[in-house]
Order: structure tokens, then sequence, then C-alpha cells
């Protein structure tokens, strides 16, 4: 095939490029003469769509050759830039959940009957102060806590649990039940515990000075939880249904963590 020519005056040749090309293709140099151009897979469209470009290198920095959508950003790429979806994607999924409680022995008290005491037990090595529930009465501890206002309504609480038996016997459950009442500004402080969460027949270790971790989950709806309302909770050891330990059991931390959107 022949080549063309463009500006062709006295037999002296301007620029001179392939007979047939792309249309709407980019058209570049072929060689340093700026007197050859040749075809290219760059596409300009006629509404300005640019495509067919495998990779943009700056003055500065890495070569990047995907915009990519993954919101994982697993790939871990120097030469992909993610799309703002793909931004958006991954920070939301990184979003902290709310979490709340702590060390057992922080604890407010529910009452002045029925109190879960401070207990300090001593493992060997490590010596902590623990709420001491007993199976004999309801025994209770208590704190405070604000619901995020970003609480994702149709999300799951997870609890946890972090515990020891005192004395420790085999293929032994304990039960412990948590509640909520709200307590925002103005509300009367009288009112009535709800929403109670019964965590029954929760299997221990056997092992003496073993730690449990009990985990159990209730959704957000079933608490009645709301953004941006503050709640008190408290948690309390009853008789489980069956093979209850009779022993006290030693409670060293205490978390819910609500989840976010």
């Amino acid at each position: 095939m022949s080549n063309a020519y463009v500006g062709d005056r006295a037999g002296s040749k301007g620029v001179e490029g392939p007979a047939s090309a792309t249309d709407n293709a980019v058209t570049r140099f072929d060689g340093t003469t700026g007197k050859l151009i040749q075809n290219s897979g760059v596409i300009l469209s006629d509404t300005d769509a640019l495509t067919g470009i495998a990779s943009v290198t700056l003055d500065i920095g890495a070569t990047i050759d995907e915009f990519s959508i993954d919101g994982t950003l697993s790939g871990n790429s120097d030469t992909a830039a993610p799309t703002e979806k793909a931004v958006k994607t991954y920070v939301d999924d990184q979003v902290a959940p709310h979490i709340f409680g702590g060390l057992a022995a922080s604890f407010q008290v529910n009452t002045t009957t029925a109190i879960a005491p401070v207990y300090y037990r001593d493992f060997g090595s490590l010596e902590l102060l623990c709420r001491s529930y007993s199976n004999a009465e309801t025994q209770y501890s208590q704190g405070e806590f604000r619901c995020p206002d970003d609480v994702d309504a149709s999300g799951t609480v997870t609890f946890e649990i972090t515990g020891s038996a005192r004395t420790a016997a085999a293929s032994k459950n304990v039960k412990f039940t948590f509640d909520v009442i709200e307590a925002g500004s103005g509300d009367v402080l009288t009112g009535a515990y709800g929403s109670a969460q019964a965590w029954d027949d929760q299997a221990i270790s056997g092992t003496q000075d073993s730690q449990d971790i009990i985990s159990n989950t209730a959704t957000v709806a079933a608490l009645g939880l709301e953004g941006g309302k503050r709640y008190y909770w408290r948690l309390y050891r009853s008789a489980a249904t069956t093979n209850d330990l009779a022993a006290l059991y030693d409670v060293i931390s205490f978390y819910g963590i609500i989840p976010r959107v």
C-alpha cells in the first residue's frame, strides 16, 4: 500500500503518512524527521472520549496502566489508580465499629443489695481484678454508652464476656443476661430496663484457671438502639437451665461491639 503525502509542492514532499488509518485515531510522528506520521491505537472519538491508552507516565511518580474498580484494594498495586467508587467502598468497609464496656472491675454497681463484687484473682503470673458473679442470686454490674449516629440499624451487635470459674468443674454452663435503658437528656431514670438478651447454657472450661470467651449476638433492632442516644446497660448472672455452675464465676471483661454504616 502506497503512502499519502500532505503538502507536496513542486515535487518536494511535506508530511508523509500511511495510505489508510483508523478512524479517529491519534496520529504519531514516525521517527525524528518531523515529516513521517503513523497510525495509533489511541482513539479520540467524536464525543471526545479517549480510549486505547495502555499506560500513563507523568514526569514524577509511577506509571499508571489501570483505573481499578476493586473496592478491596487487594491488588496493592503501584500501577492502578482506584476509582471514586472503589475508594468509597474501601473506606466504608474500614469504618471501625463502636465498642463499649471494658474491664469488669471498672463497671458501676446496679443496686446496693445485688452487687457483683470486685474480686482480686491471682492466676499466678497474672493478677486481675474481676467482677464475681454468684449463681445463687441475681447480681448486677452496669455501664453507659452512646450509640453512634451512624449505627447500622439492620446490623448485629456482638458481645464478648471474658471470664473464669473460681473453682472449675467439668461440663458446666453459665447464664448471663444483658439489657439496656435509654438515658438521654431529660429522660426519667426510674424507667424499666427492656430488650433483655439472655445467654443461657454457655459452656465453660473445666480446667482450673482457664479463661473463657463467651460470644453472643443480638440485632440492633432487638435491643431497641437508636443512633445518637445514650443508654445504661447492665449485665447479670442467674442459674443456667442445665448443668449450672454452682461456683462463683469471675468476669474479667465485657465488651459490646455496635456495627456502623
